[in-house]
């Protein structure tokens, strides 16, 4: 995975959920925000899916919203009742893991080949 791309996402859900509330979040409350507000911050201009791959933002956030959805679906039995901030930044990788694979799926050949877009394993 992409260290770039796993710094800039653990960074925009901790800032994220800083925000909205310091306390623990109900399952509804975290899957609400995550499907509701992660698109648009995976598709910020100077992002990652933004400059590593030839697509519209429109694009980059109905790609990015589908993952998120179809993640959270996957693993709704797993996902715990309460998310203390923990649990949002292991769930949240989780899903920053499933936008990465569905981007690669689906645009793996409009991603540009620079150095910083490379994928690092």
């Amino acid at each position: 995975m992409n260290p770039l791309l796993k710094g800039l996402f653990l960074c925009i859900v901790i800032f994220s959920f800083g925000s909205i509330q310091a306390a623990d979040l109900t399952q509804e409350r975290w899957i609400n925000f995550m499907t509701q507000n992660m698109p648009a911050l995976f598709c910020k201009p100077d992002q990652y899916y933004r400059d590593c791959y030839e697509i519209t933002k429109e694009a980059c956030e109905d790609t990015a919203s589908f993952a998120v959805e179809a993640c959270i679906a996957n693993h709704l039995q797993d996902l715990p009742d309460i998310f203390t901030y923990e649990e949002s930044r292991k769930w949240g990788a989780l899903i920053e893991k499933c936008v990465d694979a569905e981007y690669e799926r689906t645009y793996g050949n409009l991603k540009k080949d620079t150095p910083d877009c490379k994928e690092i394993k």
